[in-house]
């Protein structure tokens, strides 16, 4: 359905239990133009940011992960991200401050979606996060965030 405020697709339960095969020449390929695209225009940390970003919501994102996906190993993806000046781990809380300050102003998705959207695992996580991000719990942030115009128009729809 298109102009919907929500985005989705439905798949058939027959094609998940499908097996998946790894095809090392596409693969390598992709690898390849990756780097030649993203690494050289706007440096290692903007593309690990992008995949990072896309991978929070599967809880697949961690440095192995990443580091695989540019074909290099995990301590060699550190030294190239120290290199730009940044380390894994704040360049992965940066994404989720940013994703968390998005969705808390722009969607009513409740916080235990906003958690597993962030991959945490439990929602004590996400609100400890947001104190450190915000000095405040998600709720009241997004509370704080909506101008009243905002909230009055939400609940009368």
């Amino acid at each position: 359905m298109f102009a919907e405020r929500t985005a989705g697709f439905t798949i058939c339960s027959s094609d998940l239990r499908r097996a998946l095969r790894r095809d090392d020449v596409a693969h390598r390929a992709i690898v390849e133009y990756l780097n030649t695209i993203t690494a050289s225009e706007t440096g290692l940390a903007q593309s690990v940011r992008t995949i990072v970003r896309q991978l929070l919501p599967t809880g697949a994102a961690t440095m192995e992960v990443i580091a695989a996906q540019f074909n290099l190993h995990p301590k060699t993806l550190q030294r190239r991200l120290a290199d730009e000046g940044v380390t894994y781990a704040a360049l992965v809380d940066d994404v989720r401050k940013e994703a968390a300050e998005r969705y808390l102003r722009t969607t009513q998705i409740s916080l235990s979606h906003l958690t597993r959207e962030l991959g945490y695992a439990e929602q004590s996580v996400l609100t400890r996060s947001c104190r450190r991000w915000f000095g405040c719990g998600p709720a009241a942030y997004r509370k704080r965030l909506r101008p009243p115009a905002w909230r009055a128009t939400r609940s009368t729809a």
